[in-house]
């Protein structure tokens, strides 16, 4: 209602994006929703692409941190709990030193896509990094959790991918559930990965549960 320059400047200042002065012209308005129409999906589309890992298309550390925030306020209002599965490729250096590195980002996307087929409704798939991969499986017992990940293990060893080193691509996975109702999701993955760690010098390609 308040036509004037220094309403209109003072208006955006406080956060409007864009403002019409009344009487309200329709064509004008139509304009500029479109407009703002076409601004929105950027936004959008750039929200989506910074939670989103470029190669393999998953949720990245960023996502990651997001959700967790959120499932952490569920453990701590309403006692719920997770458990954590984190994979590696095995032995993915010497895939990637004896069929290169485009080979090697072709492997990870067809792991990705392996382990994302799998999961059920309700888990969380992200890259956490190189050639690692994290699942967030709430309400799952890590016993029920450990079989989920062996499923994942078995579906990335299915895909039957030659490795230069013999035999297929597999993965080895750590299995760690929240003991109590203190969400602390640093110190979930960090015994996450002492299993991952022993399931890989117990010979690979296999799930360890701490």
């Amino acid at each position: 209602g308040a036509a004037d320059e220094d309403a209109a400047r003072r208006t955006m200042e406080v956060g409007a994006d864009d403002l019409l002065p009344k009487p309200l012209d329709v064509a004008q308005l139509e304009r500029k929703l479109i407009a703002a129409g076409r601004v929105t999906a950027l936004h959008r589309r750039m929200h989506d692409d910074a939670r989103q890992d470029t190669l393999t298309g998953l949720g990245n550390r960023l996502r990651l941190a997001e959700d967790l925030e959120v499932l952490c306020g569920r453990v701590q209002r309403y006692g719920h709990s997770y458990c954590v599965a984190l994979f590696d490729v095995d032995d993915f250096k010497g895939y990637n030193d004896d069929a290169g590195h485009l080979a090697g980002d072709a492997v990870l996307r067809a792991v990705a896509r392996a382990l994302d087929q799998q999961i059920r409704t309700g888990d969380a798939l992200y890259r956490y990094g190189g050639e690692e991969f994290l699942v967030l499986l709430p309400e799952q017992p890590i016993e029920a959790a450990g079989l989920a990940a062996d499923r994942l293990r078995a579906a990335v060893e299915a895909l039957g991918l030659p490795h230069p080193a013999g035999g297929v691509v597999t993965v080895s996975a750590g299995v760690a559930a929240l003991s109590d109702d203190a969400c602390k999701p640093d110190e979930l993955f960090e015994i996450a990965d002492q299993a991952l760690y022993r399931a890989k010098t117990g010979g690979r390609n296999r799930v360890e549960l701490h």
